[in-house]
């Protein structure tokens, strides 16, 4: 499963962003280039969204300019495309290759939206998004279930939570592990706490309970991206460390080593560690830094989730504790 957050990038660093951390779980965000409908997005907002993508794991897709409408060719490229690269200017140093469409039953696009029919994707809109972007999504029916071939497919929907209570969010987890489907959850984090919306104490019950799923090994949490060509025949997942184990464990991978897939990735690091009960052991994934509390029985299982930035020239993964079965994988 993925989690994906549209919109409010000052509620998402304040509300959500903490949390997500706490529990170390990759995230997928969903950003407009400079307006959501009337309200412009500081100029501050991207440089940070950034610096928090490569710290804590997340990655950016482009959801347009304003999340507004457009019609013709010139103000759909305004409206859809032009973000995109604006984006990319804005946060050089993650990829940005995926597109999310904005909704509204006012939105059209000539025709591309609602977006769930073929028909819609064969408009001069669709045609655009798709020629622009890696991925994209979208409306189709009947996608909120993913079937993991490995194969990504364009135009795949989302369950959005803003109203969930906790039982309809958990039933909801609880099937998608016991069907083995891949599916995305999505929130707007500036509803939450909102009238007849999911307060944060509902909000961190989700996310405990998708972490208990996780620990127990019924459910894989990835990006968006990282969730459209995921195989659930293979257990393969792609490792870039070569050793997996020391006292303390230490690796330098230069950039001479790096396979192309991997500059721009988020990866989860994880190990199992042992250190003495309520000691502090650090983690170091390049620039991102982690602390992690050892529990009482003295075995720590580490879990740290990195964007690695494209700019990157060589890569230090370290563990300042004694470490096994450590893991440096795709998410």
């Amino acid at each position: 499963m993925a989690l994906r957050f549209d919109d409010a990038p000052f509620a998402f660093r304040h509300k959500v962003l903490p949390l997500i951390v706490e529990r170390g779980l990759p995230y997928t965000r969903v950003t407009t280039s400079s307006h959501i409908h009337k309200g412009q997005i500081k100029e501050k907002e991207f440089p940070l969204m950034q610096k928090h993508a490569i710290r804590y794991g997340g990655e950016i897709w482009n959801h347009g300019a304003t999340h507004g409408d457009a019609s013709g060719s010139k103000g759909i490229y305004r409206e859809l495309i032009a973000p995109l690269y604006q984006l990319r200017s804005l946060m050089p140093r993650i990829p940005i290759d995926c597109f999310a469409p904005p909704g509204g039953a006012q939105i059209s696009f000539d025709g591309f939206m609602p977006s769930h029919t073929p028909q819609n994707w064969a408009t001069e809109a669709g045609r655009l998004v798709l020629a622009h972007h890696s991925l994209a999504s979208g409306y189709f029916k009947n996608t909120f279930y993913r079937s993991l071939t490995g194969s990504p497919v364009d135009g795949q929907t989302h369950y959005s939570l803003d109203t969930y209570t906790l039982e309809r969010a958990q039933e909801l987890l609880e099937r998608v592990a016991q069907w083995q489907v891949g599916t995305v959850l999505m929130w707007h984090s500036n509803k939450l706490d909102s009238p007849n919306c999911m307060d944060i104490k509902t909000f961190e019950g989700v996310l405990d309970h998708i972490v208990d799923l996780r620990d127990q090994g019924k459910l894989l949490v990835l990006t968006c991206s990282g969730l459209s060509v995921a195989d659930k025949s293979s257990q393969n997942r792609d490792d870039i460390l070569t050793s997996h184990s020391g006292d303390p464990f230490n690796e330098l991978i230069t950039y001479g080593a790096f396979r192309s897939n991997v500059p721009g990735s988020t990866r989860e690091l994880v190990a199992e560690v042992e250190a003495p009960p309520g000691s502090q052991v650090v983690s170091t994934v390049g620039e991102s830094i982690r602390k992690h509390t050892v529990p009482d029985q003295g075995l720590l299982h580490l879990r740290h989730v990195v964007t690695i930035p494209l700019d990157i020239k060589n890569l230090h993964v370290s563990i300042d504790a004694k470490s096994s079965d450590v893991t440096l994988r795709a998410v």
